[in-house]
């Protein structure tokens, strides 16, 4: 019997923690987790994007990644909320057999611009003016996983921009209404 998505989530994970070097392209990335994994390509899609969104990699502009956490930091993040709550939408997705990569379940919404960690993280960069993870850090008191995760969220609304060559992204709005209406209409 094969193994569940959360044990093909976690064994990628632990694959690309100890085995990826950085700049790796999707296609190598690929090329690491696709013989250990009894999956179908969809399935491995859609691994490599919950790998992103819970913060295990941070996917850059030119199709490469880095890894954002290290092997010993993964049992953080498989304790956290996101990844309980990125499971049980994958469960009911396989239940209802719609469990497709193009067509899932949105899991950037699992963020809702009522949280309030989410309003204080957004707040803390617009009243400095500048986007930055460690002042988000700093101030809501989250860890990496839950930071990379929301700025991924961030930047698919429209809130900060992607990384540069510098690997720095910029705010793209300067007050809680701008955010509010980002918001709003990511989820319309």
């Amino acid at each position: 019997m094969g193994n569940t998505y959360e044990q093909d989530l976690k064994k990628a994970a632990e694959i690309l923690t100890s085995q990826a070097d950085k700049g790796d392209t999707g296609k190598a990335l690929w090329a690491k987790i696709k013989p250990s994994l009894e999956c179908s390509d969809i399935e491995i899609t859609q691994i490599v994007n919950d790998l992103a969104n819970l913060g295990i990699i941070i996917v850059l502009h030119n199709d490469s990644y880095e890894i954002a956490v290290s092997k010993n930091e993964l049992d953080k993040v498989w304790d956290s909320y996101l990844f309980k709550r990125l499971i049980s939408i994958r469960e009911k997705e396989i239940e209802l057999g719609i469990f497709d990569a193009d067509k899932s379940i949105n899991f950037f919404r699992t963020f809702s611009p009522d949280n309030q960690d989410v309003r204080k993280a957004v707040e803390v960069c617009v009243n400095a003016k500048k986007f930055s993870t460690a002042l988000i850090m700093s101030h809501i008191g989250k860890g990496h996983a839950w930071t990379n995760a929301l700025v991924n969220w961030l930047e698919q609304i429209g809130v900060v921009s992607p990384l540069d060559d510098k690997l720095h992204r910029k705010l793209l709005i300067t007050s809680m209404e701008e955010f509010d209406k980002k918001a709003a209409e990511a989820l319309t």
